[in-house]
């Protein structure tokens, strides 16, 4: 795009949203699906590591972690908060697909 050609005002604004999501976010729905393909839905406790990639903090008692045990393929859905948007069946939203490899406590990661 030459530099004298301006973005679409519409596209300035969701380019603008989509970093504040991902600058923001303290918590992500997170879907994963059981070896036998049962999906589960949660919310869960997520930051973004130093090269983009979500971290999430979950817990070994729950099912979304036994899930992604069995079947690390998982998706995460940042959403506009209901009480920003003027249709809450219309919110923003930015889903990724994911796997999810584990973190050791011990490793540096950590």
């Amino acid at each position: 795009m030459p530099a004298s050609a301006s973005l679409d005002p519409r596209l300035a604004r969701a380019q603008a949203w989509v970093a504040d999501r991902r600058a923001n976010f303290r918590t992500v729905f997170l879907a994963t699906a059981s070896a036998a393909g049962e999906p589960e839905a949660s919310v869960v406790a997520a930051a973004l590591d130093a090269h983009g990639a979500f971290l999430i903090h979950v817990s070994g008692l729950a099912a979304h972690t036994r899930n992604l045990r069995e079947n690390p393929r998982a998706s995460v859905l940042l959403a506009e908060p209901e009480s920003a948007a003027t249709n809450a069946l219309a919110r923003r939203r930015l889903g990724f697909s994911c796997a999810a490899e584990p973190v050791a406590r011990e490793s540096v990661a950590h």
